[in-house]
């Protein structure tokens, strides 16, 4: 059996619990991965659009890697282990969309939101164009990966990335 002092306790400790636990969980819909739209706009380096190139996306930067080592010449009949929706093909006016893209990263709260700090994107961008194979291979980075700024739960972008192969 429990006496006054204990009960009195217990009655102060659920108090708090009511009073304080909500206020640590955003309201709202929760946290929604942010998403963008990302169209690669694929050129070659006097400013002409390539047709038909390939766009390949890569969650991290060890599979992206991987594939140029394997696979330099990107020799489409070498397997790769990109899902269908990590891979686009160039427009005639050299563009390549990929609609509604989750952008995955980590989270976290952030008054009545969550902030969102999407992962890199790493791409690669080849083709057959003017008897040649062509890529936006390079040194560096800015040629090969995308970075996002933090965005808030629900966020959706749009990213236009100008793309030059040599």
């Amino acid at each position: 059996m429990m006496n006054k002092n204990t009960l009195f306790r217990l009655a102060i400790i659920m108090l708090l619990m009511v009073l304080l636990i909500p206020g640590c969980v955003p309201e709202g819909e929760g946290n929604i991965t942010p998403r963008a739209d990302l169209i690669f706009v694929v050129m070659d380096e006097s400013g002409t659009p390539i047709p038909n190139a390939q766009v390949l996306l890569f969650p991290f930067r060890t599979p992206y890697e991987d594939y140029l080592t394997t696979n330099p010449d990107g020799d489409p009949n070498q397997g790769n282990t990109l899902d269908a929706e990590d891979i686009a093909v160039t427009n005639s006016l050299g563009e390549a969309i990929f609609a509604n893209r989750p952008l995955d990263g980590t989270s976290y709260a952030s008054g009545t939101t969550y902030i969102h700090q999407p992962n890199s994107i790493y791409f690669r961008v080849q083709a057959e164009y003017n008897s040649g194979f062509v890529t936006n291979d390079s040194n560096d980075p800015a040629t090969y990966r995308l970075a996002f700024p933090e965005l808030e739960s629900g966020d959706i972008i749009r990213e236009e990335i100008e793309v030059f192969v040599r």
